[in-house]
């Protein structure tokens, strides 16, 4: 897996964590697949399109990941921060080319969710669609992330946004401090830790301490 695609992974981590700091206990996964082997990412888009138009009218904020298996069929996980029907919200999908799977699942103790009471499993499980196991055999050109704008967090080129880009330089000089050596990208979540304490930035609970 190329740096890019690391870059993104850690950054789609870091942008879960934040999404599930921010909304917890109102969370929930929804999982979209389509009836046919959908293989295409741009078809898979455009019946993306109209799903997230509706999200947005709702008042809805959401990030996830695609996810495409082996055999070529796209899938899409994403969260998000306002309880839906599943009937209602599967027959509008399914009339726009999606499939009848459209399954919405709580997550955290306090909504009641089975697999996912602990937010470190559930991001550890999306951002696993992001790892050379999972999607090296997609085109590095494909996008693998979804999200509004306003929850996003940075960039592969790392433009860091909310204060981050700050927090990553300081943290880059403390590390440097501490270790007596300049910081490697394998070092990043020390970087980020060491920046985002020093300037009082909000960390995962699940982090914390």
């Amino acid at each position: 897996m190329g740096a890019t695609r690391a870059k993104t992974e850690f950054l789609t981590k870091v942008r879960l964590e934040r999404f599930l700091t921010v909304n917890l206990p109102n969370c929930w996964l929804v999982t979209m697949t389509f009836h046919e082997n959908v293989i295409v990412k741009k078809e898979a888009m455009e019946r993306w399109k109209p799903v997230a138009d509706w999200l947005k009218r709702h008042g809805i904020d959401w990030c996830g990941v695609w996810q495409q298996q082996k055999r070529g069929a796209w899938h899409h996980h994403l969260l998000i921060n306002k309880y839906i029907s599943v009937v209602g919200f599967r027959e509008f999908a399914v009339a726009r080319g999606w499939g009848q799977f459209v399954n919405i699942e709580a997550v955290g103790r306090e909504r009641g969710g089975r697999r996912f009471q602990e937010p470190k499993r559930l991001v550890k499980y999306l951002t696993r669609y992001l790892t050379r196991d999972f999607c090296d055999h997609v085109p590095r050109r494909v996008r693998l992330t979804s999200g509004r704008a306003g929850n996003k967090v940075g960039s592969t080129r790392f433009q860091w946004l909310n204060g981050y880009s700050r927090a990553w330089r300081v943290g880059c000089d403390l590390f440097a401090t501490v270790f007596s050596r300049l910081p490697t990208w394998r070092d990043r979540e020390d970087v980020m830790q060491f920046g985002c304490v020093e300037l009082g930035l909000e960390l995962p609970e699940w982090k914390a301490g």
